[in-house]
């Protein structure tokens, strides 16, 4: 793994003009791709991110929910952890014990894959963190929701379908995973963030 070489590719979905709530997150696909001697490419990771421009929504008159509930629903259930129910704003108690004083946009780590016989290599954690470096500048937020990837049709994209275990970590060992990566789990639901 020393000698191998690594870059990230990105792809964005983006509206020119958003007008619908749905229009105001932004979806990235990563790819980590790993370069060999002969400059053969393989892709070797995936991650889908989605970005939430809560500011500018707000000027199009959508509340934070509107812009979760309108994507996906993880994105929702994001909503319910992050969320007051009385005023439908961000939990003051959440974003304190984030240390975020205000929140323009979020981060949303929806999927991280690593194909199986690169894991144990620390390249989820380096792809996760070089990731958040590059798109999560501009959020004060970034939330994930550790599970088992079940299925190969995900939200927003496709997996290819060796990259599937029949029993991969738990849930639990993927919480600490993403302990470890600095996200911190939200009250009592299943949904980890971090301030940034």
């Amino acid at each position: 793994m020393e000698d191998d070489f690594f870059e990230i590719k990105i792809d964005t979905q983006i509206r020119l003009e958003p007008e619908e709530p749905d229009e105001f997150t932004t979806v990235y696909c990563l790819k980590l791709i790993n370069i060999d001697d002969n400059e053969d490419e393989d892709e070797v990771g995936r991650l889908y991110f989605l970005k939430v421009d809560v500011e500018r929504g707000a000027r199009h008159r959508y509340s934070i929910n509107d812009l979760l509930d309108s994507h996906s629903s993880d994105a929702n259930f994001f909503g319910a952890a992050i969320l007051d129910d009385e005023t439908g704003d961000f939990s003051e108690e959440v974003l304190e014990s984030l240390g975020v004083v205000y929140v323009s946009k979020i981060l949303i780590i929806h999927v991280c894959a690593i194909r199986p016989d690169k894991r144990g290599r620390a390249l989820g954690r380096k792809f996760v963190t070089r990731a958040i470096e590059m798109l999560g500048d501009d959020c004060q937020l970034i939330l994930c929701h550790p599970k088992q990837i079940e299925s190969d049709t995900i939200d927003n994209g496709n997996l290819p379908s060796n990259w599937l275990l029949e029993k991969g970590p738990d849930d639990e060992g993927l919480r600490t995973y993403w302990s470890k990566l600095g996200l911190t789990r939200v009250n009592d639901s299943d949904v980890y963030a971090c301030g940034n």
